[in-house]
Order: structure tokens, then sequence, then C-alpha cells
């Protein structure tokens, strides 16, 4: 399954990919802001993790 965390926190991005990592997601990729992951997403990514506030 490919995933794809969004957030403009290096910190928050790092830590949710290791842990996503450790439970065996193996194809993480990162986006720091909305338009790099649109771009992302028209690549067939099927989760988006986002922080909305």
């Amino acid at each position: 399954m490919k995933l794809l965390i969004v957030d403009d926190s290096t910190m928050l991005r790092d830590m949710l990919s290791y842990v996503l990592n450790e439970g065996g997601y193996n194809d993480v990729v990162e986006a720091v802001d909305g338009v790099e992951s649109l771009l992302k997403v028209f690549q067939n990514y099927l989760l988006v993790c986002l922080q909305l506030l």
C-alpha cells in the first residue's frame, strides 16, 4: 500500500513515517505542503494522512 504523509513539520513527518515503516508500511512518501501533496496524489497514492487545523 502506498502512503503519503503531508505536514509542514519535518519532525512530525519523520515521526509518522518511522511509525508506519515499523508497522510494515514500506512505501511511505512525504510532502511538505498542499501543492506538493496534490502532485503526489495524482501518482495514485491510496491514503493521505494530514493534519487539519
